[in-house]
């Protein structure tokens, strides 16, 4: 292969170096323990599916484990584990290859509508995100939900009908929020209907029935689950779900906060709108018609979702699946305005890239960037009420730490597990043990000062700690 070869699969090449990158990088964490909500309940309910065997019907495990969502995802990976085994590895690499696809459709698109350099420097602007590399071996559906809406917008825009009905149905049947895809996609095209000067009735139909195929395919599962259960919807997240004018001027903004400009996404975002005032002040800069259409049904669907994050349940791992098509928009409009700047080009790039790493690199809770700390303090928590034998005590324990003592899938145990973990103090308790990882300090407090209370072993790494403390009768 001569240079000249070599150069024109530059960009190719690129995109394998940054998945080999990611894969170097976290090959340490596949192998941990699960952590925070994929050690419950998604892994326990991959487990579960894995045990029952592979089903995609309402009821194939508890619907408590599952959350009430639709078991794709649970489906998947324990389809994975039935081929690899039921290993942490097995788990966490079932999340590696989905979001290497990630990484490889990103580009495809950016291929497909704009140009390799595009997709090669959108590929690595996104794969510097902090909230992708921590997700990128999680053992949780949100990077499988970034996958659907990016397959489902390529085989949109290239009109690949039947791959859009089986990634589309696939999404809904993954998450009840990839309706937001399709609510935001059937609007767009009804407004740009209406804007257009010649009126295409038939084309219009043909478009928005093929936008309700898959809602009216995925609909099955839910009209089932009404019929098993009486709900269509998980009532736990309806509860929570607020159409309050406080709720919605509280979340939004901080929803957009968190998307546009913390962890280092300030730096883009500047560069982002830079960009537009450049595109705007030099008139000869131009989009083609495809474009501008993903560009701007790109950005009807990132407000949509923000919107309906507003409303809805909120966590802001959740807004994962808007963050592929904000740096391809974002990387479109900085490619436009600077990649004639053959100098100031090359910088801007490598200016954000460092101050995504920067901010990836700063020490967090659970976070986004390196959550083993928590882990291996909660190991030997673990492994110390082992050696202590404390099975059969009454050990109050909050929040998620709960499983580490009684979820084997999670990776903790070496053994059988506790019998009596409590979520509240009771005349029984015998033992507490309090995590800087739950949002409890004030109520470990409280029990702290209610109650006589002897530490007798901490645990401490980095920003994790993990206390064990006994009650004094």
């Amino acid at each position: 292969m001569n240079l000249e070869e070599l150069r024109k699969y530059r960009h190719h090449g690129g995109v394998a170096i940054i998945i080999i990158a990611l894969i170097i990088y976290k090959f340490r964490f596949l192998s941990l323990p699960y952590f925070w909500d994929e050690a419950w309940p998604y892994s326990v309910g991959v487990h579960n599916l894995y045990d029952n065997g592979l089903s995609l019907m309402p009821g194939a495990i508890s619907s408590f484990v599952a959350r009430g969502h639709p078991l794709m995802f649970h489906f998947l990976a324990a389809a994975w584990m039935n081929v690899f085994g039921t290993s942490l590895l097995s788990g966490h690499s079932f999340s590696m290859f989905v979001s290497i696809l990630l990484i490889i459709t990103i580009y495809v698109f950016c291929k497909t509508f704009f140009s390799e350099r595009v997709g090669f420097i959108a590929c690595l602007l996104f794969s510097c995100q902090a909230i992708f590399i921590a997700q990128s071996a999680f053992l949780m559906p949100e990077v499988l939900m970034a996958l659907w809406t990016m397959v489902c917008f390529l085989a949109f825009f290239r009109e690949k009908n039947i791959l859009f009905v089986v990634f589309g149905t696939a999404m809904l049947l993954t998450k009840e929020s990839g309706g937001v895809f399709f609510i935001a996609l059937f609007f767009y095209e009804c407004f740009v209907f209406i804007a257009a000067n010649e009126k295409d009735y038939k084309g219009l139909f043909k478009k928005l029935s093929l936008i309700c195929i898959p809602v009216l395919l995925a609909s099955v599962n839910f009209i089932i689950q009404k019929i098993k259960f009486g709900w269509f919807l998980y009532p736990f997240y309806l509860d929570h779900v607020s159409f309050s004018w406080r709720n919605f001027t509280e979340t939004l903004p901080s929803a957009a906060a968190y998307s546009f400009i913390y962890y280092g996404r300030n730096g883009f975002s500047i560069f982002f709108i830079i960009s537009l005032l450049v595109i705007f002040i030099f008139r000869k800069i131009k989009f083609t018609q495809n474009e501008k259409k993903v560009i701007s049904f790109f950005s009807v669907f990132i407000a949509s979702y923000l919107i309906f994050s507003s409303v809805n349940y909120y966590i802001p791992r959740y807004l994962m699946c808007i963050f592929p098509p904000f740096y391809i928009i974002g990387t479109v409009l900085i490619d436009k305005a600077f990649s004639r700047i053959k100098i100031i080009y090359p910088l801007v790039i490598s200016g954000l890239i460092i101050t995504s790493i920067f901010f990836y690199l700063q020490p967090r809770r659970y976070g986004d960037m390196d959550y083993s700390p928590s882990v291996n303090t909660d190991l030997q928590m673990v492994e110390f009420c082992e050696k202590q034998k404390l099975y059969d005590e009454h050990i109050l324990v909050r929040g998620l730490l709960s499983g580490d003592l009684t979820e084997a899938y999670d990776g903790y145990l070496s053994g059988k597990k506790f019998n009596h973990i409590e979520w509240g103090f009771s005349g029984e308790t015998e033992y507490c043990i309090f995590s800087g990882d739950e949002d409890n300090n004030a109520e470990f407090d409280k029990i702290k000062n209610e109650h006589k209370l002897e530490l007798i072993k901490r645990f401490e790494q980095k920003y994790a700690w993990c206390e064990i403390y006994k009650v004094v009768h």
